[in-house]
């Protein structure tokens, strides 16, 4: 485990040259394929994860649902931090890759002096989870109050203004593959409502997308 590799995540701006080097003892490193569960809602953990290549999904079942993604954690963020709020650690939601990733796994007991002791590690711990939760109390909400077609549409202009790729005709390249089903988990429908909705779009000359890519054509229009 090099420092290199632990300079790409965010938690190392946050720790003090001794806990550094803690950190580069204790981690360990695991490349991942793409659709590997890391972990289950429920489990008993003894780890915490961090990003350091690909992407990964927190998903939660949701009575009357398909599985809901709370949250699409990206290169540089932790995952597992949950554990550190319970006397008997249990993940809160599934670890699954969306691409091949490439995993820092620190011990619990390691991350759990480092939140304790640290401050500006157990503010910026705090407020990560607190983000999450907003973000995935406000995804429920759309779905108690919004429709599917909004919530797609929403869903993609999140994605294209915060990671899209302007290209020189002025349309914007996704970065992602969104295949349908990670796109229903996210909005919380069914993987036929995405189909005919993305459709829709497509038609319009809104979008235009493969198996492996998504272009929206026109971004003042979604």
């Amino acid at each position: 485990m090099t420092d290199e590799t632990i300079k790409q995540l965010d938690i190392w701006d946050w720790l003090t040259k001794v806990e550094r080097k803690l950190l580069s003892a204790a981690a360990s490193v695991e490349t991942v394929p793409r659709g590997k569960v890391l972990f289950h809602e429920g489990e008993k953990g003894d780890r915490v994860g961090l990003l350091a290549v690909g992407k990964l999904l927190l998903v939660q079942p949701v009575a009357g649902h398909e599985d809901v993604v709370l949250h699409v954690v990206r290169p540089g963020e932790v995952f597992g931090e949950t554990l550190l709020a319970e006397a008997s650690p249990v993940y809160e939601y599934r670890a699954e890759t969306a691409t091949e990733s490439t995993v820092v796994f620190v011990p619990l007991p390691l991350f759990s002096d480092i939140a304790q002791q640290n401050p500006l590690a157990a503010f910026q711990l705090l407020r990560l989870a607190m983000q999450r939760r907003q973000v995935a109390e406000r995804r429920l909400l759309d779905v108690r109050y919004q429709t599917v077609e909004f919530r797609i549409r929403k869903l993609l202009r999140e994605i294209m203004e915060t990671e899209g790729r302007l290209l020189k005709n002025g349309e914007v390249e996704l970065p992602m593959r969104l295949p349908h089903r990670l796109v229903a988990q996210l909005c919380v429908t069914s993987r036929q409502s995405v189909t005919i909705h993305l459709l829709d779009l497509k038609k319009q000359g809104i979008l235009r997308y493969n198996h492996y890519h998504m272009v929206v054509r026109q971004p003042g229009m979604l």
